[in-house]
């Protein structure tokens, strides 16, 4: 959609008036303001104005007692009232908070090491051309993933990932992932796990020059997709609030820090898997274990590595508020220099 509030209703109105004259959306057909809302990723509000618009020009009734239906100015024959079947490429787009999502995930990864930032909830509205609803449910999930919380006054505020608090979540995903890896061991598809031992053989091949994102997405496989595996959705729930330090290594360490040699990380990762395929759950636990603790002295480095460095200004909607400079206090380096973890 475009980014001007104003002229949201006017896009929506173009939109439905193209579907209407190509026939995609045919005569009779009922356009529910809250279903189109949903599905745009907007609110009521410009969807109603968009309405009123092609009433005006014939492209619109509203009968009494009923919601408002593609008119006899349109072309095409009567259907029954079946709701909207939304044109592909334009309506059946990706919801608008997980536009907004992306778009903050990749502000806020940008300067998590940089210090700490309040986050205005009507200014990013205004900046994404959005809904303040919409707004919300982005960065409610945001909030998930450790990237923001509120201050006790309900305002939005980043959450640092200075050296203190990468330790405490380090700590969490050693206690609680390998847990996490033998409850889902038994649950794991064959062809799920022979698919991550196919994906990370490939990364192997193309290292040294493996793309970053390849790597995130090993991240993922193993320690989000594998262990969502588990069944206790509580135990997910706390591991989801430590995923931010694998936000960082996307936007922030990728685009500051070359990449570190990668062999080590898959080789670990690698080990983990042969685990599981033998049924090795205590196995696969304790690799993962000692890679978690690997990882964690070569990300302390990489926070060292990013003193001095100027975060890249930010946008209207953050503004940066005092904090305490990047500081670190090097633990000994494992051996294993090319842990992401």
């Amino acid at each position: 959609m475009g980014t001007r509030s104003g002229a949201l209703y006017e896009t929506i109105a173009d939109l439905l008036r193209r579907s209407i004259r190509d026939g995609t959306l045919r005569r009779g057909q009922p356009l529910r303001a809250g279903s189109l809302a949903e599905q745009l990723g907007v609110s009521r509000t410009p969807v109603r104005r968009a309405l009123d618009v092609l009433r005006r020009e014939g492209l619109v009734d509203e009968p009494a007692g009923g919601p408002p239906r593609v008119g006899g100015g349109a072309a095409g024959h009567a259907v029954s009232a079946q709701g909207v079947r939304l044109p592909a490429g334009d309506l059946r787009r990706r919801p608008r908070w997980q536009e907004v999502y992306a778009a903050v995930e990749t502000e806020l990864g940008s300067r998590l090491a940089f210090g700490a930032y309040r986050l205005g909830e009507p200014a990013l509205a205004a900046a994404m051309g959005v809904s303040r609803t919409i707004v919300r449910e982005a960065l409610a999930r945001l909030q998930q993933v450790g990237l923001l919380d509120k201050d006790p006054r309900g305002h939005w505020r980043t959450l640092p990932l200075d050296p203190p608090r990468a330790r405490d979540l380090y700590e969490i995903r050693r206690l609680l992932e390998p847990a996490a890896l033998v409850a889902a061991g038994p649950r794991l598809p064959k062809r799920f796990v022979a698919g991550l031992r196919r994906r990370h053989l490939a990364a192997r091949s193309a290292c040294p020059d493996v793309p970053g994102a390849m790597l995130d997405a090993l991240e993922r496989d193993l320690h989000v997709t594998c262990l969502g595996y588990a069944p206790n959705r509580d135990l997910l729930r706390l591991l989801r609030g430590t995923q931010s330090l694998m936000i960082i290594n996307h936007h922030l360490f990728d685009r500051y820090l070359a990449l570190p040699p990668m062999e080590d990380f898959i080789g670990e990762h690698l080990a983990v898997i042969g685990r599981l395929e033998a049924g090795d759950w205590a196995g696969a636990a304790q690799g993962l274990h000692g890679h978690l603790r690997r990882s964690e002295a070569e990300y302390m480095e990489r926070l060292e590595r990013l003193r001095g460095l100027e975060p890249p200004a930010p946008p209207g909607w953050l503004v940066p508020q005092p904090s305490a400079p990047l500081s670190v206090t090097l633990r000994r380096r494992e051996p294993a220099s090319g842990s992401r973890g």
